[in-house]
């Protein structure tokens, strides 16, 4: 962990975002927080034991690695990133309340904090379970909310997740496997479409249409294109 470092080449983001063109941004997510780390460095179970067993030494690594994130937080921000993304899931099976608002609330509103400076954004990937940790999240001054899971995956309707999460994070999503498998038709997929945007109101301006944890390599591509048409026609319904 001392000898980890990133460094982030702006070179390689102006690249990618002449690609897009005006017409979007390319979304830096290569943050994760302290408590992702050791889920990635040692799996699920031994961070429980690490941090259960070893605390001095688990505290040790979470600040190592903190550092570490928010030096390249910085890097980000000074190269003109608009938007960043700490790729954390937040599932609350894997990242319950006390355990984010211990090990990783920190980094969140450092980082959070360091965005604001620059003029930068600051997202949190949003897979799983979410509804016990959207209050906390709110309350860090993160940005936004990416590809939030909603039932069946989830277990907070999105229009929920707009109340919890209060009037200004943004929020994306919309779009999960299941709705893939299970609308079938143009108009099916228009009808939904149009059903999600009037349940979000008066938040939809704060909502962006887009996969909620990823899109599914079995979605036939005309599907794909008659989501895209129906928030052409109903992105200000």
């Amino acid at each position: 962990m001392r000898a980890r470092h990133w460094r982030f080449m702006p070179e390689r983001y102006r690249e990618w975002q002449g690609r897009v063109g005006p017409d979007g941004c390319v979304v830096a997510g290569e943050l994760h927080s302290p408590l992702k780390m050791l889920h990635v460095v040692l799996g699920p179970l031994k961070t429980t034991f690490l941090l259960a067993d070893y605390p001095d030494r688990a505290t040790e690594l979470l600040a190592l690695h903190e550092a570490a994130m928010l030096d390249l937080v910085g890097q980000m921000a000074e190269a003109g990133v608009q938007v960043m993304m700490s790729m954390d899931n937040l599932d609350t099976s894997f990242h319950p309340p006390r355990y984010v608002e211990r090990y990783s609330a920190p980094y969140y509103e450092k980082a959070a904090a360091l965005c604001r400076r620059h003029g930068s954004l600051l997202f949190i990937h949003a897979c799983g379970q979410q509804r016990r940790n959207l209050k906390l999240i709110a309350s860090l001054g993160v940005d936004g909310l990416e590809g939030v899971a909603f039932p069946p995956l989830g277990d907070v309707d999105l229009d929920e997740v707009r109340r919890l999460a209060g009037d200004r994070m943004i929020v994306t999503g919309g779009i999960s496997a299941m709705e893939y498998k299970q609308l079938g038709t143009q108009d099916e997929i228009f009808a939904y479409v149009r059903s999600l945007f009037a349940r979000l109101r008066p938040y939809a301006h704060r909502f962006i249409l887009s996969a909620s944890c990823g899109t599914p390599y079995t979605a036939p591509w005309e599907k794909i294109v008659h989501f895209r048409d129906a928030w052409r026609q109903c992105g200000d319904c």
